[in-house]
């Protein structure tokens, strides 16, 4: 279909281009009518290249003043500006709360928190040991101090320490204030039982390393020494049965049957079905010459585990024993 047959419906298609154009109906007319009559003569086809080169001027000065007004008019900031430093936000608040007071113990853990969280570990660990210096009863603190020292030593090597931010000082005022402030129950209960779980955790680790010395003394045979390691053991935990049934060796290498008896005892006491506290009891009955509680002793070991081949072969010694001490007992017949 050619160009003149579609403009007469185009033309007179007013609500088009006063949409289009953003013009008011009587103005979009008076322009398209002086259009038609600007030339009698012209033909259909003229007056349509007429009136179509005319809406594109008229296009152009109404998308022109659009971005006039659209310049000039001043709009909201997108929602993503307003939010766009939210993540920061818990590492800045305290910062603020510490420009008022710079020893803060709750915005500087918060603080140390935030860095730790963004893998800013260095200055953690600063934050962390300075919270440190104003109470040393927050468990959390050690915690991640111990955990970021050793991300450290794996990230600096043995140099991490020269690496760090300079450490603060806090003064001897700011501790002497935060210890005298008063604390709720709950917070004393808290710090008693942070204090309680140091105090085990530092016995544990004591435990640990005399029972290690005394097992390797043992091994060395040096069983003298060995007792006195197990001796101190016991002092700091005397709940332990394989403490007492590890000084009962030494005890029985240094012919203290009597002694190691005891001790075997006391491990009974606390575990009624220790084998090893049965064998080496029997092992201190017999060295006492008493094989009838001996041979007591070794058969509880195997009722409890047939397996054991030393109690069978200790069995069978006593017995021998037991039998040449009955026979060596018996009167002499007339």
């Amino acid at each position: 279909m050619g160009l003149g047959a579609s403009q007469p419906r185009l033309e007179r298609s007013p609500v088009i281009w006063t949409t289009l154009t953003g013009l008011s109906r009587p103005t979009w007319h008076g322009l398209r009518m002086r259009a038609i009559n600007s030339s009698s003569t012209a033909s259909l086809g003229m007056r349509w290249t007429s009136t179509a080169r005319l809406l594109r001027v008229v296009l152009k000065q109404v998308s022109a003043a659009r971005r006039t007004c659209a310049s000039s008019t001043p709009t909201e900031p997108p929602a993503t500006l307003k939010t766009a430093t939210a993540p920061t936000a818990s590492k800045t608040a305290p910062s603020t709360a510490l420009d008022l007071q710079p020893y803060s113990l709750k915005p500087l853990l918060r603080r140390a928190m935030a860095y730790e969280s963004l893998e800013r570990y260095r200055n953690a660990y600063v934050d962390y040991k300075t919270v440190l210096q104003i109470d040393t009863g927050v468990q959390a603190a050690h915690d991640s101090v111990h955990r970021i020292t050793r991300m450290l030593i794996e990230q600096d090597g043995m140099v991490w320490r020269e690496k760090l931010p300079e450490i603060p000082v806090v003064p001897l005022s700011v501790q002497q204030e935060h210890w005298e402030k008063p604390v709720s129950m709950e917070q004393e209960r808290a710090r008693a039982a942070r204090v309680a779980q140091d105090e085990v955790r530092r016995k544990e680790a004591r435990v640990s390393l005399l029972k290690q010395e005394g097992n390797d003394l043992v091994k060395r045979g040096h069983f003298h020494d060995a007792m006195h390691k197990y001796t101190e053991c016991i002092a700091i935990k005397h709940d332990d049965c394989a403490l007492y049934t590890n000084r009962a060796i030494s005890l029985l290498k240094l012919s203290r049957f009597q002694e190691a008896k005891q001790d075997c005892n006391a491990a009974l006491l606390l575990e009624p079905t220790n084998k090893k506290a049965f064998y080496r009891r029997a092992l201190a009955h017999k060295g006492l010459q008493d094989y009838l509680s001996a041979s007591s002793d070794l058969q509880e070991v195997l009722e409890l585990d047939p397996n054991v081949r030393e109690a069978e072969a200790e069995l069978l010694v006593v017995t021998s024993l037991l039998r040449k001490s009955l026979m060596d007992d018996r009167p002499l017949q007339m």
